[in-house]
């Protein structure tokens, strides 16, 4: 059941960039995190979103990141938003379908990077994560 945008966030809540090549993935979660109130953008791979996220690099978006995507995959997003000062408002919850292999943890874990996540994890599980997240954040 959706919350009432008073009972979750403040009007300080980030924006939301799904990055991830599977349509009905971006699909599912832009429709579950609209109705819970967020502004949400999708790219099907790494070059849309990062002209997504420099095309306005003051806002704060939390990026839901793929890290294997044709074209410009996660983990190039990842170390391209470290190389850009200009998007030091951008965090990355990384929700990917690689298994959890501690090579890929540690590529990715540093700064901007505030989670990582299977997408064996249920859909609710996901979005309550993102909540928290951003409640955290404002």
């Amino acid at each position: 059941m959706p919350r009432s945008k008073g009972d979750v966030l403040t009007d300080t809540r980030p924006a939301i960039l799904i990055a991830d090549d599977n349509e009905f993935f971006r699909d599912v979660f832009r429709d579950l995190l609209s109705a819970e109130g967020f502004e949400v953008e999708c790219a099907d791979d790494g070059g849309p979103a990062l002209a997504i996220l420099k095309g306005n690099p003051a806002r704060r978006t939390l990026v839901l990141l793929d890290l294997v995507m044709p074209g410009i995959d996660g983990f190039e997003v990842i170390e391209t938003l470290r190389r850009e000062d200009a998007l030091a408002n951008v965090r990355i919850l990384v929700i990917t379908g690689l298994r959890n292999r501690p090579e890929d943890r540690m590529r990715v874990s540093g700064p901007g990077v505030i989670g990582f996540l299977g997408k064996d994890v249920s859909p609710s599980a996901i979005v309550e994560r993102v909540i928290s997240l951003a409640k955290a954040w404002t």
